[in-house]
């Protein structure tokens, strides 16, 4: 199987690309994605605690959908597994529900960029202290003046994208829509 990065990747501008960078420090390939596997049926058919109580089912999921948060069954043949990677749903009343399986998947991704943005703040403001060190130390090293300057600019510029994506993140979220609740029970369970 392909990884998304791999597919995304043509589809990205360069700007795109560098916002990446930034966020990931580099690793923006090797980043945290959350996924839906949609599945017409799952075999054996049993109650959700049965799943979450056989081991050799339970490392199975987890190759697929990470560490297993929660098993719903919405009916007799229909299930869906949350992970903290990705949801797997089986059953045909997975697929009438596709939508919000869907919105629930984006606001996993969102919440995953999320993390990671706050993670690179928190690499920016431990750089900025470097920096802080470096410039309060300026008299004893005159020959840093310039490399402090490079850090500067290679920061504020980081901090301008940073905020960028903030804002593109916020625009996002005010146009997110969330489907209205599904008259049949299997869709209002889910």
């Amino acid at each position: 199987m392909t990884d998304s990065s791999q597919v995304t990747g043509d589809l990205l501008s360069e700007y795109q690309t560098t916002q990446l960078r930034t966020v990931y420090l580099g690793q923006q390939d090797t980043r945290e994605k959350y996924v839906l596997f949609l599945a017409d049926a799952i075999d054996p058919v049993t109650r959700a605690e049965s799943y979450i109580n056989d081991s050799s089912f339970l490392s199975e999921l987890r190759q697929v959908v990470g560490d297993v948060h929660s098993v719903h069954c919405l009916s007799q043949n229909d299930v869906v597994f949350i992970g903290s990677k990705g949801v797997l749903a089986a059953g045909d009343r997975c697929r009438k529900h596709e939508e919000i399986l869907v919105r629930f998947l984006v606001l996993q991704a969102r919440e995953n960029f999320v993390n990671a943005l706050f993670t690179r703040i928190k690499v920016l403001n431990s750089d900025l202290g470097h920096i802080r060190d470096l410039i309060s130390h300026v008299e004893e090293h005159p020959n840093r003046e310039f490399a402090i300057r490079d850090m500067l600019a290679s920061t504020a510029n980081q901090i301008s994208l940073l905020v960028e994506l903030q804002d593109y993140l916020r625009e996002s979220l005010l146009g997110f829509r969330i489907p209205p609740l599904p008259t049949e029970l299997s869709g209002r369970k889910m």
